[in-house]
């Protein structure tokens, strides 16, 4: 899911999952929507979609590092955040973010084991 812009990073992500779908750029809101009320996690940035998961019930797995994960990460325990604070996250300013002197570091620093372990533990609550 998302703008057309993320299409080719979607391909690059799923080509080698069968069961993948690419709807970056094909959807409108209401179609993203329903695709997100039949999902069983989503796997997010910081985003709008991440709050429209959220809205609809979707359980959400939100990866935070300009953001404020205190500010804007959805509340519950169907929602996990990960986000690996370093020194200059959150950056975001009244939804301003500046240009990385670190290389997105605070993203980088996210693994992948670490997203699949969070996303395993989350869906089995």
């Amino acid at each position: 899911i998302g703008g057309m812009d993320d299409y080719t990073d979607c391909c690059n992500l799923t080509e080698d999952i069968r069961e993948s779908v690419n709807v970056c750029g094909k959807l409108t809101l209401a179609g993203t929507a329903a695709v997100l009320s039949r999902v069983s996690l989503l796997i997010t940035g910081d985003s709008g979609i991440m709050h429209l998961a959220y809205a609809l019930g979707t359980p959400t797995l939100s990866l935070f590092g300009p953001g404020n994960e205190k500010k804007w990460a959805p509340p519950g325990n169907s929602h996990a955040v990960i986000r690996k604070g370093i020194d200059c996250s959150p950056c975001t300013k009244f939804g301003y973010v500046p240009r990385c002197k670190k290389n997105r570091e605070c993203m980088r620093l996210i693994e992948v084991d670490e997203v699949y372990n969070k996303a395993v533990e989350l869906m089995e609550r």
